[in-house]
């Protein structure tokens, strides 16, 4: 069998969705997690209706929620290193006859593929509450949604381009946990923390560095995409490596 089907079977393996089969013993039915999904969902609907009708929330800050998009995504990528351990299956994973390098690549290209979609669906979300809310207030025209939906687009795009670097370092950050070199661990948080503050200092102001670079928006994008991808290279290599040399037994 050649190595490239025999990788994306790793992936598909790898995006199903798996959970702590300790923990999930005493979850709440399917049908239940749907019911209280919907009753919350009704209940922000109350509040942003009522908030949006008497002017204390507007459109223009919906765009805020995002700035939490990266801590989120980088929680998912350590859960699908840590459920190996979790559910006892990472003597099996590890066993499996491919290299380390390409069960964490298998990892990494599944956690990014989850996380864009997960980005797209949230950022569709945002636009739909964005514009009931632009209609609530009374604001409900074309200019006005249009520049609403481009200053979203906009960072949502740049963000999509540097998810590789927030995938690796969940890669990085799960797989150090279980090695050798885990007391290093809360030195990565800190630098993880810095990054994050960061990246949503400037989503909040994204127009204003946009501005203040002064480069097309076109060549911003590639060169977050080529950042991003250099250091995802750089961080899947040394989770392998951890991996290989420096697990803990």
């Amino acid at each position: 069998m050649s190595e490239q089907p025999v990788f994306w079977s790793l992936v598909k393996h790898d995006m199903k969705r798996r959970r702590n089969i300790k923990k999930n013993r005493n979850r709440m039915s399917r049908k239940w997690v749907f019911v209280y999904v919907c009753f919350a969902l009704l209940i922000i609907l109350g509040f942003t209706s009522y908030g949006a009708v008497s002017g204390h929330i507007r459109y223009d800050g919906t765009w805020y929620f995002t700035c939490g998009l990266p801590f989120m995504i980088f929680g998912m990528v350590i859960h699908r290193i840590n459920v190996e351990w979790q559910n006892e299956t990472v003597g099996w994973w590890l066993s499996l006859p491919y290299s380390r390098g390409t069960l964490i690549r298998a990892k990494f290209v599944a956690s990014l593929i989850t996380s864009i979609k997960t980005c797209l669906i949230i950022y569709l979300l945002i636009i739909l509450f964005g514009l009931y809310t632009m209609a609530l207030n009374g604001q409900f025209a074309g200019p006005v949604m249009w520049s609403f939906i481009r200053e979203g687009l906009t960072w949502g795009i740049f963000m999509i381009a540097s998810s590789p670097i927030i995938v690796s370092f969940g890669v990085f950050t799960g797989t150090l946990s279980h090695t050798n070199l885990k007391p290093a661990l809360p030195m990565v948080w800190v630098l993880i923390w810095v990054i994050g503050i960061l990246t949503g200092m400037t989503g909040t102001n994204f127009s204003y560095f946009y501005n203040k670079i002064g480069l097309p928006l076109k060549e911003i994008i590639l060169g977050a995409i080529l950042i991003s991808w250099l250091v995802a290279y750089i961080l899947i290599k040394a989770s392998a490596y951890l991996l290989d040399q420096k697990l803990a037994l």
